[in-house]
C-alpha cells in the first residue's frame, strides 16, 4: 500500500527490476517516471496523477489469464492525466476512461483495449 506518495524519476520497468504486482497506490503522484515496458497487470490506482512523459506503460483493469493474479479485478479510477504526455500507453481489461481526468479536447478512447 503506497498511500500520497510522490515518485519522482523512478524507473517503473521491468528490465530495471522494478514489478509493482499488486501493489496500491492511493493519491501517488508519479512526476516523469520512467515507464517503459512497464506492465501492471494487478496493482490499483485510486485519485494518482501522473505528470510529465508516460512511456510504453500498460495498465490492467484485470489481470489478464495466466497471470499469477489470474483474473484479479484492479481498482483504476480517479486519476488525474491531466499533465501527462502518454506516448505508446494503453489502459486494458475493462478500464473505465470516463473515471479518469484528461486533458481539456483529448479522447482517450485510442488507448482502450478490451
Amino acid at each position: 500500500m503506497y498511500r500520497e506518495c510522490v515518485f519522482e524519476g523512478v524507473r517503473f520497468r521491468v528490465r530495471a527490476g522494478f514489478l509493482v504486482g499488486a501493489a496500491r497506490f492511493e493519491r501517488c503522484t508519479f512526476i516523469r517516471c520512467d515507464f517503459g515496458e512497464h506492465r501492471s497487470f494487478c496493482a490499483d490506482y485510486l485519485d494518482c496523477s501522473f505528470v510529465g512523459p508516460v512511456k510504453g506503460a500498460v495498465f490492467y483493469g484485470q489481470a489478464p489469464e495466466g497471470n499469477h493474479y489470474d483474473g484479479k479485478r484492479n481498482m483504476f479510477e480517479g486519476n488525474d492525466f491531466t499533465e501527462a504526455v502518454l506516448h505508446n500507453v494503453g489502459f486494458r481489461g475493462g478500464i473505465d476512461a470516463t473515471l479518469q481526468r484528461w486533458s481539456a479536447g483529448f479522447d482517450p478512447t485510442s488507448l482502450m483495449n478490451g
